[in-house]
This record gives structure tokens, C-alpha cells and sequence, in this order.
């Protein structure tokens, strides 16, 4: 999960792997969340880390982004900045690490 900070990564990952809602801010990189999930049949793990928008974890960013197999692109609907970035700059990072098409989800927030 990819995204420029504030646009509710972690609220969006916490709702899904709780069904609860985010009620404080969170505001660092935190633990990936990992579940248990069925997809035609077969069982397997989810892992979503959390890739924050800050500069200081752009090299984090790009060793999730190579490791890596789908992405969730998360922006704010209100701010048109982060949906430019997610939906180009980011899209474009994206396919210039992995060097090949992946699954990606472009995802409105908040």
C-alpha cells in the first residue's frame, strides 16, 4: 500500500484486517498486517505493509515496491496534488522498479 502521507493508509489497512475504524491519526511506517484469506479455492497469506508518503522511507518504499506482487495506490479525494501523485508518479515508480506489469488498485480515501 503506496501513497503520500496523510491519505489514510493506515486507517484503510487497519479497517481491513480489524473491521474496526482508525479513530487517531497514525503517522509512521507501522508492522504489515497479515491475514488469512481464500481466493478461488486456495488459501494463502495477505501481507499489507504500510509504505508512508515521507521522504526519509523512499528507499523503504522502493524495497517494498520490488518485493512486492499487487499494489493498493491510495490517495485523499479531496486533495487533486494526491491524486496526480498516485496516479502517475507513483504508477510510474511502480513500473519502472518492477520492470513489468503487476496488479494495481487505484484507491480514493477519506
Amino acid at each position: 500500500m503506496v501513497g503520500d502521507l496523510g491519505v489514510g493508509k493506515s486507517s484503510l489497512k487497519l479497517q481491513f484486517f480489524t473491521s474496526q475504524p482508525e479513530t487517531t491519526e497514525i503517522t509512521t511506517m507501522a508492522d504489515p498486517y497479515k491475514k488469512e484469506v481464500t481466493i478461488d479455492g486456495e488459501t494463502c497469506w495477505l501481507v499489507i505493509p504500510d509504505a508512508t508518503g515521507q521522504e526519509e522511507y523512499s528507499v523503504k518504499r522502493e524495497q517494498l515496491i520490488r518485493e512486492s506482487e499487487g499494489f493498493i495506490v491510495t490517495y485523499a479525494v479531496n486533495s487533486s496534488r494526491s491524486f496526480q501523485e498516485a496516479s502517475s508518479s507513483l504508477y510510474e515508480k511502480i513500473l519502472h522498479i518492477k520492470d513489468c506489469k503487476v496488479p494495481v488498485v487505484l484507491c480514493g480515501n477519506k
